[in-house]
């Protein structure tokens, strides 16, 4: 099984200096602090996470990133800790470097939010009913406020990059990432959502690599959301044929205008003038292309959409 990991994602440069910048490497520091004083020391989560992730980082590079001499739970957050050498063949690049120590962080969250989220994962069952209810509730906080602390501080340490729902991704506005991305994939915590979350983390993993379908799936997910709403309002009616018909099922008036007459219209239009020329052959008429700032406008729009849509329910 192939996973998606930061290191492939981005295989284009992102750091062009001659070394890990020393922000950088204190960022790597406190993550290893706030992964051990916060959640490993304070619940029982196994210890088997670090085997998983070598085994992932080994299937996907082909390499390890530590000794394997070592035992992962300790080679883990060894090569955390490492600073970068120049001289250390196993190191490569600065950039190289950088994007494994995040790839680790990546995957290592990931981890710890999928034992948090998953209620039959076992880790609590040498507790009393009540008392296993209690952590785990106190364990989905601690990562909430987990992921909370790594974002603010991979800003304060100048690394562009994001982290949300198992993935790091490069963000580009503060402003956006604060009022739009965070309470964004806040929402799609929920199963419900989980094709939403895919294309659009598939939409900004194509923007970053400037492919001009990055458009087509921030679109794609938010015609997702018009049906998830629909169907979940009893709006659908078995004979919608794409995104404009949902949109009808939400402004008509029969079902109680759940969008207004305006909104509708704009819903259209994206769909209309974006969506549509992205998803189909042009034939003989000019192939659509998106400049970077369009890209971020309909990825961006998609998303305050798909979160005020989501609120209504």
């Amino acid at each position: 099984m192939i996973t998606d990991i930061f290191l492939k994602r981005y295989p284009q440069r992102l750091i062009f200096e001659s070394s890990v910048p020393p922000e950088f490497h204190a960022f790597f520091n406190q993550f290893g602090a706030i992964l051990h004083d916060d959640i490993l020391s304070q619940f029982r989560i196994p210890t088997s996470i670090f085997d998983d992730i070598q085994k992932i980082v080994i299937r996907e590079t082909g390499r390890s990133f530590w000794d394997t001499r070592l035992n992962n739970e300790d080679g883990f957050p060894r090569f955390l800790f490492e600073p970068y050498d120049l001289w250390k063949d196993s190191h490569g690049s600065p950039d190289y470097f950088f994007k494994a120590k995040i790839t680790l962080i990546e995957l290592a969250m990931k981890e710890i939010e999928k034992y948090a989220n998953t209620p039959d994962n076992g880790i609590f069952s040498y507790l009393p009913w009540s008392s296993s209810t209690r952590i785990k509730h106190k364990l989905k906080i601690t990562v909430a406020n987990v992921v909370e602390e790594i974002n603010l501080r991979m800003r304060t340490s100048r690394i562009p990059l994001h982290y949300h729902n198992g993935l790091i991704q490069i963000y580009n506005s503060e402003l956006i990432t604060h009022s739009v991305e965070e309470p964004f994939w806040e929402l799609l915590n929920s199963h419900v959502y989980k094709n939403v979350d895919i294309d659009m983390k598939e939409a900004i993993d194509k923007r970053d690599r400037h492919e001009n379908d990055a458009a087509f799936y921030a679109l794609k997910a938010l015609e997702s959301t018009l049906k998830i709403i629909s169907d979940n309002k009893c709006f659908t009616t078995g004979s919608e044929k794409g995104a404009s018909n949902y949109i009808d099922n939400l402004v008509s008036q029969k079902n109680g205008r759940f969008i207004e007459v305006w909104e509708s219209e704009m819903l259209k239009y994206l769909f209309s003038k974006i969506r549509n020329p992205l998803g189909h052959g042009p034939g003989k008429e000019e192939m659509i292309k998106l400049s970077k700032l369009q890209m971020d406008y309909v990825i961006e729009n998609s998303m305050i959409w798909i979160k005020s849509l989501i609120m209504r329910i």
